[in-house]
């Protein structure tokens, strides 16, 4: 069985790597594996999540279109499958998002 610790050593290395489209390839396993593996050994965290209507809001966005008047318990999981590749795909922009989140 692979630890933790060799798929953390192979992602550092890899990302110091040139980011061709086999590394990509290769680091979105690899996170995927080491996320999984993570999860594994913490217990689930419960998330409290509205069944609210979502407001109207001030700013003007597709995205707030497709959302408006919808539950939050139905955006939350759609919104939630993009963070997730987002933080595979790009992970400074990730971090960068989460650091918004009031």
């Amino acid at each position: 069985m692979i630890s933790l610790e060799q798929i953390t050593g192979e992602i550092a290395i890899l990302e110091e790597e040139k980011p061709t489209h086999v590394v990509m390839q290769k680091l979105a396993a690899l996170y995927i594996v080491r996320d999984h593996l993570v999860m594994g050994t913490q217990p689930a965290t419960p998330v409290m999540v509205s069944n609210e209507v979502i407001p109207t809001l001030e700013m003007d966005s597709p995205f707030l279109h497709a959302i408006y008047g919808k539950k939050a318990s139905d955006v939350l999981p759609v919104v939630n499958e993009l963070v997730e590749t987002v933080q595979l795909l790009n992970p400074s922009l990730y971090e960068g998002f989460m650091r918004k989140i009031p």
